[in-house]
């Protein structure tokens, strides 16, 4: 009797976009992001983990976030023309894609707002260096 393999596991975009944030904004390497969103401890585990997270790294670092929206989703998002039919299937569809973007945005936002702090500090720290190398 043949092994049938594992379906692979599908993840939403807010959870993709979430694990890849954590592992970008907060200098989590992706081992530790492998253990606290998975809470696995098997090397194999690990090992099977890290190597989906790479990938939507290099997904989202090439193609941003809207990789891993599905089709529909993204087209929804993109449209400008809003739903007005309350109680409907599309304008619930419409209010799920929005909140998407909106956390999307939020992350994307955090992490705007980190880089800068980061820029800023390096700069300062290149002054003072430059200016205790003058005195």
């Amino acid at each position: 009797m043949k092994k049938e393999k594992a379906k692979p596991q599908e993840y939403s975009a807010n959870f993709k976009l979430r694990v890849i944030l954590d592992v970008l904004n907060n200098d989590l390497s992706i081992h530790e992001s492998v253990r606290k969103y998975w809470n696995v401890t098997s090397r194999a585990d690990i090992d099977r983990y890290r190597k989906t997270v790479r990938t939507w790294i290099r997904l989202y670092k090439q193609k941003g976030a809207n990789c891993f929206m599905k089709e529909s989703e993204h087209q929804k998002m993109q449209s400008n023309v809003p739903e007005h039919t309350p109680h409907s299937k599309s304008s619930e569809y419409n209010l799920a894609a929005l909140l998407a973007e909106n956390e999307y945005l939020r992350m994307e936002n955090m992490y705007l707002k980190k880089l800068r702090a980061l820029i800023l500090k390096e700069e300062q720290e290149k002054r003072a260096r430059q200016k205790s190398s003058q005195n």
